[in-house]
């Protein structure tokens, strides 16, 4: 049979299980996700000699992105309550609605990307499958050992015919029957037709710190989430800018760091393979626009003089941190949104009113004070339009769409009683039950003593009274010390 044919044949087979509701059963689902994370343990040796080859990861780096994995296939497991869903998928048997049901995509289509691979399938896939969804995994033809290895536990752990790997892009025919799960989406990326979870690769990561932050913890965290996997995280800090007045001291912290930490940054992968490195033309834009602050190996801390600099505002490649000094909180607003786009993520070190001030003002997909979770740092960027978890790149809801079922009950109307109203005067009775006033919002009338005043008057009768009842009783007792003396 020929590659196309192949693909058909696997595309159809994948396509029968969605219609006939194959991961429809909550016990079926259970199983896969326990069959899953049990191939996945038995292999996950494997997958850390893969990521230290292909992706350029200490041993211990390897080990945190396999263990993430593992938990995250674990936590989908641990959702699935079956005698919630039991009674959940009864109600209407008893006479009772269920308005917050929900239904899977019968098919879900993954594009994974290619750092940490593992991890960004089997996040995906895991939560698919809690929700009750069949899948397709696009893994191009490759030899990469993750590639392999996930074709091979893909096929010993779930069913062949509900999950399927394929070797090269299936027909728009099909697709536009799937739920599109698009971790490498570029601009220029083809839009599609039905839902789809697209993760926003581009996207800018910024970190701001204000004068009022603890600056040894936020040279720490900027730090390790740019150092951290050769840089090539999503959620690595691109662009770090500092407030004037601390910036002396941050850069000397930031220095120090880089002493503290150098056997680390020069450590290597045991095949030999050097760190990513920014790309070409980032390092020309360095060796143009800025002064570099400390670099130990391949990673490079840099201050960017011009903010004409596209270092400011374009996503960093590899373990380089782009430095920039502001003046004011508003200065970092204006400069963030000199470019007219949402920033994938804001991590802001300063004080609860300065952060407060901050997340308000800069358009962001999520917005962490004081820490950057080291959970995010793995896989892919969170999807577009959903709110960024640490613990969960993808959750159950993401996979289904809204279908209640309701039975009459409470004060639902049903047409024919409204029908019956035709020729009756409880129409005219039923508009002036509904045109009653609203509730008043408590707000005072206009006038009337607000708080300000409120508290002027109260100030005036703990400050001013005791003085003036004590001039007025100073007063009389002289008043008649005099008069007993003069007619005394």
């Amino acid at each position: 049979m020929t590659a196309s044919g192949q693909l058909d044949t696997a595309l159809a087979r994948v396509q029968s299980a969605a219609i006939d509701g194959r991961m429809r059963n909550t016990r079926t689902r259970q199983k896969q996700l326990s069959s899953l994370f049990k191939s996945l343990t038995e292999h996950a040796n494997s997958f850390v000699d893969a990521m230290q080859k292909e992706n350029n990861l200490s041993k211990e780096e390897a080990n945190i992105v396999v263990s993430a994995m593992l938990l995250e296939v674990r936590q989908h497991y641990e959702n699935i309550d079956f005698e919630k869903e039991l009674a959940q998928e009864y109600s209407v048997r008893w006479g009772k609605s269920w308005v917050d049901r929900r239904v899977a995509a019968r098919l879900v289509y993954i594009i994974p990307q290619d750092f940490t691979k593992g991890f960004s399938v089997f996040s995906a896939l895991s939560a698919a499958i809690e929700a009750g969804s069949c899948c397709v995994v696009e893994l191009l033809n490759l030899s990469d050992q993750s590639t392999a290895l996930i074709r091979k536990i893909m096929n010993a752990a779930l069913d062949k015919e509900a999950f399927v790997a394929i070797s090269s892009t299936a027909p728009g025919s099909f697709l536009k029957h799937c739920l599109m799960i698009d971790q490498m989406h570029q601009p220029s990326s083809p839009q599609y037709m039905g839902k789809s979870l697209i993760s926003k690769a581009s996207g800018r990561v910024v970190a701001v710190v204000d004068r009022t932050a603890k600056i040894d913890s936020a040279v720490k965290e900027i730090f390790a989430s740019r150092m951290q996997y050769g840089g090539q995280s999503h959620y690595a800090v691109d662009q770090v800018f500092i407030n004037e007045f601390v910036a002396d001291e941050f850069l000397a912290v930031m220095r120090e760091e880089f002493s503290v930490r150098a056997e680390a940054i020069d450590q290597t992968v045991n095949n030999g393979h050097a760190r990513p490195t920014p790309s070409k033309r980032q390092t020309k834009l360095v060796a143009d626009d800025c002064t570099i602050v400390d670099s130990q190996g391949n990673a490079e801390a840099v201050m960017v003089k011009l903010r004409s600099s596209q270092l400011l505002h374009e996503k960093i490649e590899g373990p380089l941190l782009v430095i920039h000094k502001i003046t004011s909180l508003d200065d970092a607003i204006d400069l963030i949104l000199s470019r007219d786009e949402q920033v994938n993520a804001l991590f802001t070190f300063a004080d609860g009113p300065e952060a407060k001030y901050l997340s308000q003002f800069i358009p962001s997909a999520v917005t962490f004070v004081n820490h950057i979770p080291a959970e995010l740092l793995i896989g892919s960027a969170g999807p577009v339009g959903y709110p960024v978890r640490p613990d969960l790149r993808y959750v159950r809801e993401m996979f289904e769409e809204p279908s209640p079922q309701i039975v009459p009950e409470g004060k639902i109307h049903a047409a024919s009683n409204v029908w019956k109203l035709r020729n009756s005067p409880r129409s005219a009775a039923i508009l002036a039950h509904a045109s009653r006033p609203l509730r008043p919002t408590g707000q005072a009338a206009a006038g009337a003593w607000g708080f300000f005043e409120t508290g002027v008057l109260l100030g005036a009768a703990v400050y001013l009274l005791p003085v003036i009842l004590g001039t007025i009783v100073g007063a009389t007792y002289t008043g008649i010390w005099t008069y007993r003396k003069v007619i005394g």
